[in-house]
């Protein structure tokens, strides 16, 4: 069985009126990468990563279900163009929702997620399916 640990300051959500609600229970929430994320699991922030500090959560303003799909450096959206220019694999886990543009992320960057309908593996035969 491989674990693999993250050195993150998980925070509350924020609940201001900047945040929309989520009925999601933050119980069931886990840090996954994001070429880790399945279509449905809830994102509900990223993980910044500090130079010299711990690495903290980031809330979305609102929690989307993931939507993977895989990056196109030639898309014309803005943030596309902008992702673009950087180095490293990267995956679009949203393409219009909740904002007008693609999202995408570096495969390796960690998010704050609920996932939809995924049982956790228990055991070494669990891996093997």
């Amino acid at each position: 069985m491989h674990a693999e640990f993250f050195p993150v300051l998980v925070t509350v959500r924020p609940d201001d009126a900047e945040y929309a609600p989520t009925d999601a229970d933050p119980a069931a929430a886990r840090i996954l990468r994001a070429g880790e994320l399945r279509a449905g699991d809830l994102v509900l922030a990223a993980i910044s990563r500090g130079r010299d500090t711990l690495a903290r959560t980031a809330y979305e303003t609102e929690a989307y279900r993931a939507d993977p799909a895989p990056y196109d450096r030639s898309c014309p959206c803005d943030v596309c163009y902008l992702a673009a220019h950087e180095p490293g694999p990267w995956v679009v886990l949203s393409a219009g929702y909740p904002w007008p543009a693609h999202d995408p992320w570096r495969v390796d960057d960690l998010a704050l997620a609920i996932p939809h309908r995924r049982p956790f593996c228990t055991s070494q035969k669990d891996t093997a399916k």
